[in-house]
């Protein structure tokens, strides 16, 4: 059976014709990737797009004027039978691979962009508001701080609140990585887009709109995933240098082609040359590092704790200590009252009233825990809120005073209310001096409140450890990481909870700024330091550590100096962003090292260093092609993390 060749049915010039038809599309649909790389050049630098660029189209230029104006090209690019190669084919097919390697790097950030748009949809179309006594359906963006919201079995959460009435048990799986449904009862906060399975609960909202956990997992995921990581600015020095040095390399190839290479001598050279400057391209270098970095963010996000910037994945690899503290950190921040006791003239139910009034709107562990007492004794209720404190100010480490039916109260350590005291009959010296000394039952912890300073009440509260405290404690001590405890509480509370997880270096009744010049202390012995924390108190050291990590379930002011927030208050989500770190980085790493064995490889045998001895010259196809693999093979590379355990 005899073929049928191309040339049979079309001639040479027509064939010429309808290859620059189909090639000049190709060039232009890349056009912006030609004004980033000839921008650069304006600017006396030059990146990855002006290799592709300046051989693409040279390709291109050649084959126009060898089409049209043969004459113009010296005899040294003249082949058999006098007629001059074109190059449409290697322009058309450097493209098409340039293009896929884009393709490539936006598939992946597509796929973990795809976790975000699951965030999104997770929010509500309506959200019901209960006003005088019935319900209303409007958007969720509608809703007002302290709204009272009723929400049904089988809807989203419309906005972070509180719960007021009922237990349900919710499904946090796509914010905290949790795929067991969480338990939740008055008291406790309910996260927007998270799922109610059970029962009709009716909560308060806190936060709504820009300022809910769930926009700020959106934005925070959307501007790590931007952000660049500190290896990247070394990728770039080196690029800056790179791509100079392949020119000159390219140039070497053609001149050594012209004096040294069989005829057509021109064309030959011409290839060399083409072929260096497209296999040389640093796509793969230039993918390696922002890569890794969003796949790194977005298996973050899904694990169930955001990364703020590129940067911290290097930073926590590197972490050698790491500092808790206590309350609603390492324990479960629902600490409970245990013991009170009334020691002004008022009675237990206005005190407790008072009390409540003062802290309501506190997210401190301990004030909710004074809330959640006062609702348990009847004091308040849901129908008859506590009145509403005024002129409100918190003393961070110390308390928390504001002025209630024109009384001062004032809830927190003794040693700041002693300060504010006045001694009375109710409270003589005397028992004051006595309840400094008296020993605290084992775990818990003290707050004294005055009103109008004089002392009116003693309250003990008790929290307990994390159930994943001690074997993540464990984990970072296998890990090679020293573990310290941190915390203003009371010598005796600080020293059970840390001798019960597993902590051998702990301090109590330390202020905020003691925390935090301990944390520049250790990192002036040339440690590396995280903190964790979920207080206003911890946002000092949590801004001055090398890495900070905020419980979602804390404060504003410690999320917004944090680096990392942890969306639920498992310590092994702590564990798991340390080693996602450290697969980071080597990750990172790995993709360097393709791209580097790569150009190192390829780049002679493109200029045509076995040629002498195998009689073989690179086409610029293949090294077009070549090229687009080592991208694939970085952005398989990166992928993995998706994957890894």
């Amino acid at each position: 059976m005899v073929g049928v060749t191309f040339d049979s049915f079309m001639t040479a010039s027509a064939s010429a014709w309808l290859q620059l038809l189909l090639t000049l599309p190709i060039l232009l649909l890349a056009w912006p990737y030609w004004q980033a790389g000839f921008g650069a050049v304006r600017h006396g630098t030059a990146n990855m797009f002006t290799l592709i660029g300046l051989g693409a189209w040279s390709a291109f230029i050649l084959s126009v004027i060898a089409m049209l104006f043969p004459s113009w090209l010296p005899r040294i690019f003249h082949g058999d039978h006098h007629s001059i190669p074109l190059y449409y084919e290697s322009a058309a097919v450097i493209v098409a691979f340039v293009l896929l390697g884009q393709w490539l790097e936006g598939s992946a950030r597509k796929r973990t962009g795809s976790d975000l748009e699951k965030l999104v949809k997770m929010l509500p179309k309506t959200a019901h508001r209960l006003t005088a006594g019935s319900l209303e359906d409007i958007e969720p963006l509608q809703l007002q701080k302290d709204d009272v919201i009723i929400i049904k079995p089988g809807e989203a959460v419309p906005a972070d609140s509180l719960i007021l009435e009922g237990i349900a048990e919710l499904d946090e799986s796509l914010l905290t990585g949790e795929s067991l449904p969480v338990t939740k009862q008055i008291g406790d906060k309910l996260m927007a887009g998270t799922i109610n399975h059970t029962s009709v609960i009716k909560a308060r909202v806190r936060t709504t709109g820009d300022r809910s956990l769930l926009s700020q997992i959106i934005r925070s995921v959307g501007n790590a995933q931007r952000s660049r990581a500190p290896i990247q600015d070394t990728v770039d020095r080196v690029t800056a240098y790179f791509v100079p040095a392949v020119m000159g390399i390219a140039a070497v190839a053609a001149i050594s082609w012209s004096l040294l290479g069989p005829e057509p001598r021109g064309a030959y050279a011409f290839l060399a040359a083409l072929s260096v400057l497209v296999i040389a391209c640093p796509c793969a270098l230039g993918l390696a590092t922002p890569i890794s970095i969003i796949v790194g963010v977005g298996r973050a996000a899904r694990e169930g704790y955001l990364i703020r910037d590129a940067k911290v994945f290097q930073q926590l690899a590197e972490v050698d200590t790491i500092v808790l503290d206590k309350t609603g950190t390492i324990t479960e921040g629902k600490p409970v009252v245990i013991a009170w006791r009334n020691v002004s003239s008022s009675d237990v139910t206005s005190t407790l009233q008072l009390a409540a009034g003062l802290e309501q709107t506190s997210e401190h562990p301990l004030a909710q825990a004074i809330v959640r007492y006062a609702l348990q004794q009847k004091a308040i209720s849901v129908t008859e809120p506590p009145p509403m404190g005024q002129q409100i100010e918190v003393r961070a480490g110390q308390g928390t005073t504001g002025l209630i039916n024109q009384s001062r109260i004032a809830i927190g350590k003794p040693a700041w209310i002693s300060s504010i005291l006045t001694v009375s009959p109710a409270a003589p010296a005397s028992l004051i001096e006595t309840l400094k000394l008296e020993t605290l039952p084992v775990g818990s912890s003290r707050v004294w409140m005055a009103i109008d300073t004089q002392l009116a009440a003693i309250i003990d509260i008790a929290d307990q450890p994390r159930a994943s405290a001690i074997s993540t404690v464990a984990a970072l001590k296998a890990e090679g990481i020293n573990v310290e405890l941190l915390s203003g509480d009371s010598a005796a509370a600080v020293e059970h909870i840390a001798r019960s997880v597993g902590i051998s270096t702990f301090r109590s009744e330390v202020s905020p700024e003691d925390k935090k010049r301990h944390i520049e202390e250790l990192k002036s012995k040339q440690h590396r330091v995280a903190m964790i924390g979920d207080g206003i108190n911890d946002a000092p050291a949590l801004a001055a550590a090398d890495v900070g990590i905020a419980l979602a379930s804390g404060t504003d002011l410690a999320n917004e100096t944090s680096d990392i927030t942890l969306l639920e208050g498992d310590l092994r989500r702590l564990l798991a962003a340390i080693r996602l770190s450290r697969q980071v980085v080597i990750n990172v790493r790995q993709n360097l090292l393709l791209g580097l064995i790569y150009n190192v490889v390829a780049i002679p045998i493109a200029a045509g260093a076995l040629y002498p001895w195998t009689g073989w010259l690179l086409s610029p196809m293949i090294a077009a092609a070549a090229m687009a693999a080592s991208s694939l093979s970085v952005v398989g590379n990166a992928l993995r993390l998706r994957l890894q355990r």
